[in-house]
């Protein structure tokens, strides 16, 4: 993500169309180290 200056991540709804994006600065902000990490590895191990 750093690599390709991703900065918000989209947001599906249950029939996976666009219901937002989400800074991830906001899940740095909002979430523990820990749940911020997983969160964020979990998306790096989806690409």
């Amino acid at each position: 993500m750093g690599n390709h200056q991703v900065r918000r991540l989209p947001v599906l709804d249950e029939e996976g169309r666009l219901a937002g994006l989400l800074p991830v600065t906001d899940i740095a902000v909002h979430a523990s180290e820990q749940q911020a990490g997983e969160a964020l590895g979990g998306i790096a191990e989806y690409r």
